[in-house]
């Protein structure tokens, strides 16, 4: 029995609202978890974690560009707009190439997914509930087994659906635990920079107004390389009036003294 003066009345982590009196009817109240809803909400992540590590492994795995130098001016007039695009973005593609805030940013990923929470004497991991990296080459993308949109591991035993049925605590657990590991690395490793901040391990704002500072810095030296090379026109087409001039005054003083040469 459940006395209450409200017609709100929380029990057993229900919350139930009354709406009418209901006699001598009896009502019954069935729960039972949505264990599809968190499965989606795992699925989601691990597709999530998947696009930000291989994006990273695309910048950091990149191809050299060491034989692609930026076109000057000259060059780009000999070439298709399709081909400046090709070889400005070789050199784009290779610019973050075993960066090594990438590279801490990877192994940060990886290591602290790949870690181990323990959980009412029993230690798990992300394998513990069929989540691994079964292809080497992919270096570090997650597979659900039994995901019925994963070609590679469809065929697997449905590891997670059983555990959460079976103990969604512990699933719970482990997730919140490896999470919470990646989120405190992150912020220990920008603690000596200007782009962590209170609210998150990133500062957007700082990020925003550094590269406008760089895109400043850039135009500028853009500028003063302009005025370099104007000022050495300058000199060179000066000096090359001032040497016409002197070989047309050495050819007449020599006609002059007789000495030209038949």
């Amino acid at each position: 029995e459940i006395k209450s003066s409200s017609n709100t009345i929380t029990v057993n982590g229900l919350t139930i609202n009354v709406k009418e009196r209901t006699g001598d009817d009896e009502i019954k109240v069935n729960v039972s978890r949505d264990t599809q809803a968190v499965y989606d909400s795992i699925k989601s992540f691990v597709k999530s974690y998947n696009e930000i590590l291989k994006a990273l492994n695309e910048v950091y795995y990149a191809e050299a560009a060491r034989d692609f130098e930026p076109l000057t001016d000259e060059q780009k007039e000999a070439m298709t707009d399709d081909q400046i695009e090709k070889w400005e973005k070789k050199i784009k593609d290779a610019l973050l190439r075993r960066d090594d805030t990438v590279g801490s940013l990877i192994n940060t990923l990886r290591n602290k997914l790949n870690g181990r929470i323990s959980y009412n004497g029993k230690t798990y991991s992300l394998s513990s509930f069929g989540i691994t990296s079964p292809d080497y080459s992919e270096k570090g993308l997650l597979h659900i087994d039994g995901d019925a949109d994963d070609t590679l591991t469809a065929v697997n035993e449905d590891k997670l659906m059983k555990a959460l049925s079976d103990d969604p605590d512990a699933v719970m657990t482990v997730f919140t635990g490896l999470i919470k590991g990646i989120y405190e690395s992150m912020q220990e490793n920008l603690k000596s920079t200007s782009l962590s901040s209170a609210l998150s391990f990133y500062n957007d704002k700082e990020m925003k107004n550094t590269l406008d500072d760089y895109k400043k810095e850039l135009s500028n030296m853009e500028a003063r390389l302009m005025d370099l090379e104007n000022r050495y026109y300058r000199q060179f087409s000066a000096m090359e009036t001032a040497l016409s001039r002197l070989n047309s005054q050495s050819s007449y003083l020599s006609s002059m003294l007789g000495l030209n040469t038949q």
